[in-house]
Order: structure tokens, then sequence, then C-alpha cells
């Protein structure tokens, strides 16, 4: 589930991510004249559920397909893009991806497909992915398809919940943006139609910005995080990713940005906590550890060492490996602990 739904009731989050498959669906029952399908994949890239059109766009039977992982039908030069956009789905930063990417087929021939994914969590089944693709190959051999294309593109881009924006890789100006990003960053289309990609970072971070961009290649880049500069003059950390494309006969760069402040400044926090809880923990005098339910050792500080004579926590643990008999006199008594723990536990709920 996306971050910025986390704090809703569970079962407000799961009517909003029943809410987005139904549009998934809706999209593509949109698309006319083309060769829509759809396949299940688990969360190890297994194929199953497939549809008759996904047999007939590569040539398998159902039998042989559901054999197969995904990496066995996908072009291994997309492969690394459809994983960035896989972990993004399972880390919740995202809810669903739209990607092209090319299938190959079984007599070894490729063909061209907009694929989107969406992570199924509704517990009817294991979570698992559910992929639906349209066959794009012949496309461009029409102006109406051309078209029609473009049209669909368009959709995916301005009614992305993510922010988006296209801008020339010359003169770093903004060619498009959609909703998302003007309600994110504060600007009206005209005020974003107006800047460059400048214009929304910070000036120290100019230099390296334009060092990026002299770098970029053909395809899709590697994800960054930026701090970017909303219309407010707020900061925010921003994961980029981005990929090269052609658009009003420039050669631009197509953004989605994906606001991770308060999960990186979370992060921080945590990292904060536990490096104050380690420094309590490493420099206690008195002697502290954690251990299994059946008296394994899980960690111990210096100080516990130093009482029972180990010259490290390694060399304790390593030697105490009963603290049941090793380490109490009477062991009756730490069993009586671990009953006291339970009940207080059972308590609490």
């Amino acid at each position: 589930m996306a971050e910025r739904y986390k704090h809703l009731n569970p079962i407000y989050q799961e009517i909003l991510k029943q809410e987005r498959l139904k549009n998934l669906m809706r999209i593509a029952k949109c698309i006319e004249n083309s060769t829509v399908g759809i396949f299940e994949t688990t969360l190890d890239d297994q194929i199953r559920g497939i549809s008759v059109s996904f047999c007939d766009l590569l040539g398998y039977s159902a039998e042989q397909i559901c054999q197969l992982k995904y990496q066995q039908i996908c072009h291994p030069d997309d492969l690394s893009a459809y994983y960035f956009l896989k972990e993004r789905l399972l880390s919740g930063e995202i809810d669903h991806c739209y990607i092209n990417v090319r299938y190959i087929r079984e007599d070894g021939q490729i063909v061209q497909v907009l694929q989107s994914t969406d992570l199924d969590i509704s517990g009817s089944k294991e979570p698992h992915f559910v992929n639906r693709f349209e066959d794009i190959t012949d496309w461009e051999q029409t102006a109406k398809n051309q078209q029609d294309f473009e049209n669909r593109t368009r959709y995916l881009f301005e009614n992305n919940p993510n922010p988006m924006w296209i801008y020339d890789l010359e003169t770093l100006r903004f060619l498009a943006v959609n909703q998302a990003a003007i309600n994110h960053y504060g600007y009206s289309e005209e005020e974003f139609l107006s800047m460059t990609i400048q214009d929304i970072r910070p000036p120290e971070e100019i230099p390296k910005l334009l060092e990026t961009i002299a770098k970029i290649s053909t395809g899709f880049s590697v994800p960054e995080v930026w701090r970017h500069c909303k219309k407010d003059g707020t900061h925010i950390l921003v994961d980029v990713s981005a990929h090269t494309l052609d658009y009003q006969n420039r050669k631009c760069e197509l953004i989605l940005a994906n606001d991770v402040t308060q999960k990186m400044q979370a992060e921080e926090s945590l990292k904060r906590a536990e490096a104050k809880y380690r420094g309590i923990f490493e420099h206690a005098i008195e002697g502290i550890f954690q251990s299994t339910v059946d008296g394994r050792f899980l960690i111990s500080n210096p100080m516990l060492a130093e009482i029972y004579g180990y010259a490290s926590p390694e060399n304790l643990i390593a030697n105490l490996t009963d603290i049941e008999h090793q380490l109490y006199v009477d062991p009756q008594r730490r069993l009586e602990l671990i009953k006291l723990r339970t009940y207080a536990t059972r308590k609490k709920r």
C-alpha cells in the first residue's frame, strides 16, 4: 500500500486498492483493435493465471507457458527496468506501473507490448502480480495507430498518481507536466512550462544536475534521489526515475518523481535511535543480553562478557550455549521469568 494511505483504516485501504484495480481494468477495456490479455506472476516471477490471448501472442500452450518464469519471456535488455518497478511495487512506493517491454515468442520472434502491473494483496490468494498487456508491435505502421498510441500514452501520463514531466535535454525547459506534479509542487501548468528543471533545484545542486544530464544516454536511467524546491519554498527529497524519448521532435527526458521525504526522515530517525540504543548497550556498566527462549545468546554487551571473564561478547556467545544451566545458579528461575513475561504479554493483548 502506498505511503500516503498507510494511516487509513485497513478496510478503506482495501477499498482504495480494489478501486485502483478497477481503474486498470477500465483502461484495458478501452483499448480497441489490439491484442489485450492478462497473466499473473508470483513474487518469484512464476507465470500463472494466463489468458488465451497470452498463449496466442507467445505461441506456447497453456501447459508450457505455466512452466516458465517472467525472465524467460522478457527481453534481457528490458528486465532491469521491470525489476526496478517490481521492487517499488513491493515496497509500497507505487501502487501500479506501466512499462513498454519486449516479449520473446516460442519461435524466437520479438513482440513489443505495453504492460501494466499491479500487486494484488487482497488476501484471497498469496500476494501476486496481475499483469495486463497489449501487443503494440504493429502500431507504428499506420498514422491512426500511432495517434491511438499517443492518446493512450498521454492518458497514462496525465492520470498517473505520481508527479511526471517531460523536459528538453538541450534547453532543460519543461514541455509537459501532469496534474499530480501541479498539485504536489504548487506551480500552475503555465508556470511550469515557462520554467526549466533548474528552477526546481537548490542552486548549490545545479552543477551536479548539469553534470548528470551531460551523461544521459538512451533508455532507462538509474534512479536517484534529488532535492527539489516547491513553489512555497519547501525542500523535498524525491526519488526520480527517468527515460529518454523523442517528443515534439526533440530529444527529451520523461521523469517520474516520488516524494520520499517522510520516508527518508523516518529512516534517519530510526538510524539515530538505533545508534543511541547501540551506544547505551555498548557502554552500559551493567551486563545486558538478548536470548532465545531455548537458552541461546543472540547478542551480549561488552560488560556482560567482562563479568563472566570473556575477552569479548563473541567469545561469550561462542562458549555459553546453554544459558539456563551455564548462567543461572538455579535453572528453574529462568523458567519462572519466561512464564512471567509470557503472562504479561498476553495480558496486554
